[in-house]
């Protein structure tokens, strides 16, 4: 499987898994016509998308999302509720393409599904949108997790992240640059709150619980523009990791303008030996 994130933040998310010559979109948060862009960029194919999915409503997950499933006639996995708060415009493009696979409850089981001989499985998180989820793509022993947008570290996530070789997990702002940033109280306590984004030490306490030998890579997604410095991000969940572990996996950044990519060798385990007491 190779992972590539064609952008990650505020004005913009989207990322392609290809397995062999088939394609999933996940999430469709620029416009059609940037969507197509970047995908051009990294040389992945139109046609080869066979799906794309979704983890919630919000415009900067959805923005293409009706019109790239219509111009390539393919289906929409979505959640019910996610699907009748999408704004009317993107919810009339998508209509005839969607596939609803969940009801709306944070606590029921999630049915696994597949798509290109790829295990998708979805999980709860929490942010204020109506039904949003975390994914998991499992295929030959292999696990790529992808979770954005999310206030709080639960037990949800922790399970579903565990055993992953590749993992992409919000990094939204760091604390003191939010307290001490120019956004208004109400917009800093949104941001800070259990249901709004991660810290970098958020970040670092979930990687920290989910490290493994299988894990090759991280990519810290989804930083603000005004609360957070990629260096920082960067410095901030490394040190937390080398602290504890005497060789950690490999840490990138996705960044909003520049794809990025990262392709599974298969059966490849990263050495991590454990300095601490935390298990692996």
């Amino acid at each position: 499987m190779k992972l590539t994130i064609l952008g990650s933040g505020s004005k913009g998310n989207a990322a392609v898994l290809q397995k062999g010559n088939k394609s999933i979109l996940i999430d469709a948060g620029f416009t059609y016509g940037e969507l197509t862009h970047r995908m051009n960029e990294r040389g992945i194919r139109k046609d080869s998308i066979a799906a794309v999915i979704v983890t919630h409503e919000h415009i900067d997950h959805t923005r293409g999302l009706g019109v790239f499933a219509r111009i390539h006639r393919i289906p929409i996995y979505i959640n019910i509720s996610t699907f009748d708060n999408l704004c009317g415009e993107i919810k009339a493009d998508a209509i005839h393409w969607v596939k609803h696979y969940s009801v709306n409850t944070r606590i029921s089981s999630r049915q696994a599904f597949i798509i290109n001989d790829i295990i998708v499985n979805q999980f709860p998180i929490l942010h204020d949108a109506a039904d949003p989820v975390g994914y998991t793509f499992t295929s030959e022993g292999q696990k790529i997790s992808f979770v954005t947008d999310l206030g709080s570290v639960t037990d949800s996530v922790i399970e579903h992240l565990s055993n992953s070789s590749i993992i992409v997990l919000e990094a939204n702002h760091d604390t003191t640059m939010l307290r001490q940033g120019k956004y208004p109280d109400f917009l800093k306590n949104r941001i800070a709150g259990p249901y709004g984004h991660l810290s970098n030490d958020d970040t670092s306490e979930i990687l920290l619980r989910v490290m493994c030998n299988k894990l090759q890579t991280v990519y810290l997604a989804h930083l603000s523009q005004e609360n957070n410095r990629p260096d920082l991000a960067y410095q901030t969940v490394r040190s937390r990791l080398a602290d504890t572990f005497s060789s950690i996996p490999e840490i990138h950044i996705a960044y909003q303008d520049n794809p990025a990519q990262s392709e599974l060798s298969l059966h490849t385990e990263t050495t991590i030996k454990e300095t601490t007491g935390c298990p692996l």
